[in-house]
């Protein structure tokens, strides 16, 4: 059982002082947001090289990358230009975690649109994924692309599976995002359509009607049914909490007692 965060914001200069505490709460392993503020000056001074030894030295690996994400970033967007860009994001993601010793890309799919949309879109997505897949090819990187919350083109495993359609399942895969799950029209149960290729997971909690960032277990999932949609895709990897809420220190400090939780419903089955 391996156990994830996000590598929690600190002050510049701070670094060491905040892997030290992500160590010591038993978490195994992180998730580096690319062009994070308080990740970035670290990552720019040493480089990622470095960067991943500094946590290896204190008993932590990187399990993924986020890419850039927003509007100037789409995959599926309209504008050939603004797609060229997400997927210049998503390569830059793969050389740095590949330079860490390779791993997960995490990648949102679009923004938010209407409806009607949503099947244009991910075929844009898909052809997107597709080069960037091939600009990726020889580095130890796969992408996994996250599921998004209500009113996003990605917020149902019918866009999902459109927008991975063809592309090589080793390579080409998902992250499981379960609050954005939660806050969608198929709930978590969408999870199961990733089967064979979960590449990693975003473990966090809501009451379904936003993102509020909170803990296993401190919102309105069924994890118990939530363990089931874990086993029926056959997820292995880490459990990365992607919490932000009630604070910091308290997602890190209570990590390892959330995730032994789940595996231990996981286990009961």
């Amino acid at each position: 059982m391996e156990v994830g965060t996000k590598l929690p914001p600190f002050e510049p200069g701070h670094l060491d002082e905040t892997i030290a505490k992500v160590a010591a709460a038993g978490i195994n392993c992180v998730e580096i947001w690319i062009e994070d503020p308080e990740t970035d000056p670290d990552l720019l001074a040493a480089g990622p090289a470095a960067f991943a030894r500094r946590l290896a030295d204190a008993g932590l690996r990187v399990n993924s990358v986020h890419a850039r994400w927003g509007t100037e970033y789409d995959f599926a967007s309209p504008e050939a230009a603004v797609r060229e860009r997400g997927i210049e994001a998503g390569l830059h993601a793969a050389q740095v975690i590949a330079a860490m010793g390779g791993g997960r890309v995490v990648l949102h799919p679009s923004a938010a649109c209407p409806e009607e949309e949503h099947a244009e879109r991910a075929a844009r997505c898909r052809d997107s994924l597709g080069q960037l897949a091939r600009r990726c090819e020889g580095l130890p990187a796969t992408l996994a692309l996250e599921n998004m919350h209500a009113n996003f083109m990605g917020d149902r495993s019918q866009d999902l599976l459109a927008c991975t359609d063809g592309l090589d399942p080793q390579r080409v895969g998902f992250c499981f995002d379960t609050g954005h799950a939660h806050w969608s029209q198929e709930g978590i149960a969408l999870g199961a359509a990733m089967k064979g290729r979960m590449f990693t997971v975003h473990l966090h909690d809501n009451h379904g009607v936003r993102d509020e960032h909170l803990l296993p277990f401190d919102g309105a999932i069924d994890w118990r049914a939530l363990a089931r949609v874990l086993d029926e895709a056959g997820y292995t990897g880490p459990y990365v909490i992607e919490a932000g809420s009630p604070s910091w220190d308290e997602v890190v400090a209570r990590a390892r007692s959330v995730v032994e939780r789940l595996h231990a419903l996981r286990e009961a089955r």
